[in-house]
C-alpha cells in the first residue's frame, strides 16, 4: 500500500493530472465552436447538473463523455493533495515542527477542501433558466415570487431583434451603458414582504437564498412604435448552499498563502 500511496503523492502525478485537466479544458474550448457541441454546453450551463444529465447521454454524448473524464482527472488531483498532505506534509510537519511547515500543511488542506467545495457546488445549484416577464408579470413556480415592476432600456428596439451573436458584437459601452438598462423586480419568498431589487447585466441580486441573474433583454413587438410593455427581461434563478463555504474557504486559502509568503520571503 506504501509504495502505491507514495505515486499517488507524487509530484509527478500531480503535474499529470495538470496536465490532464488542461488539456481537457482546452479540448472543451475547441469542440464548443461546433454548433452541436456549443447546445450541449449551453444546456449544462442553463440546468441543474443531474437534469442536464439526464438527456445528455442522448442529445450530447461526446459532451457527457468529456466532462465525466474532467471530473475523473479532478478526482485523481483530488486524491493526490489529499496523499501528498498526509503522507509527506504532515510527516514533515511531525519530523520538523515550524511555523511554515503548518502553514503549508494548511494550505494543502484548504486546497483539497476548495476541489471538495467545487464538486459540491456543481452537483447540488439549483437553476432555473429562462424565464421571462415583462412588466406586471410574475412568476410563482420556484419557491419564491418574482413580479417585474418596471423596465428602463435606452438601447433601442433593433439591438433585440438582432441574433445574439451579432447583439453581443454591438452591446459596447457606448451603445449599451449598463447603468442605464436595468429592470426593477420586487421580490417575496415565505412571509416576507415584497422587497425591491433593480438588476442589470453583469449585476445580479440575491434575496431568500436565490441569485436572480438577468440574461438579456426581451421584446414581443418588431421594430415600430413601442407600448409600455414591449420590453422585458430573461432571468435566471439560482440556489446553492455551498456558495458561502466555497467562498469562505477561498478567503482562508489566501489568507493562508500570504501567511505563508511572509514567513518565508527571502529565506
Amino acid at each position: 500500500m506504501k509504495p502505491l500511496i507514495k505515486k499517488l503523492a507524487a509530484i509527478e502525478f500531480t503535474f499529470l493530472t495538470l496536465f490532464l485537466i488542461q488539456a481537457l479544458l482546452w479540448s472543451g474550448a475547441g469542440i464548443s465552436f461546433r454548433a452541436k457541441f456549443r447546445d450541449g454546453f449551453t444546456a449544462l450551463n442553463n440546468q441543474s447538473l443531474f437534469d442536464w444529465l439526464g438527456a445528455a447521454w442522448s442529445d450530447y454524448p461526446l459532451v457527457a463523455a468529456w466532462l465525466l473524464i474532467l471530473c475523473l482527472a479532478a478526482g485523481l488531483l483530488m486524491i493526490n493533495a489529499l496523499c501528498c498532505t498526509l503522507y509527506i506534509q504532515l510527516k514533515r510537519c511531525m519530523t520538523r515542527p515550524a511555523w511554515p511547515s503548518w502553514i503549508f500543511f494548511l494550505l494543502h488542506l484548504m486546497f483539497i477542501a476548495l476541489l471538495a467545495c467545487h464538486g459540491m457546488v456543481m452537483v447540488s445549484t439549483q437553476k432555473h433558466h429562462g424565464i421571462r416577464l415583462f412588466p406586471g408579470d410574475r412568476s410563482s413556480d420556484h419557491g419564491i415570487v418574482i413580479r417585474l415592476d418596471s423596465v428602463q432600456y435606452t438601447a433601442g428596439i433593433d439591438l433585440l431583434t438582432m441574433e445574439r451573436l451579432e447583439r453581443r458584437r454591438h452591446m459596447t459601452r457606448k451603445r449599451f451603458p449598463m447603468n442605464e438598462n436595468t429592470a426593477t423586480l420586487l421580490v417575496e419568498g415565505g412571509n416576507h414582504h415584497p422587497k425591491a431589487k433593480t438588476i442589470g447585466m453583469l449585476a445580479p441580486v440575491s434575496c431568500n437564498g436565490f441569485r436572480i441573474t438577468l440574461k438579456e433583454f426581451v421584446s414581443r413587438t418588431g421594430p415600430g412604435e413601442l407600448p409600455d410593455d414591449a420590453i422585458g427581461v430573461e432571468i435566471t434563478l439560482t440556489r446553492n448552499p455551498w456558495n458561502r463555504v466555497f467562498f469562505a474557504v477561498y478567503i482562508l486559502l489566501i489568507g493562508l498563502l500570504a501567511g505563508y509568503l511572509a514567513l518565508t520571503w527571502k529565506r
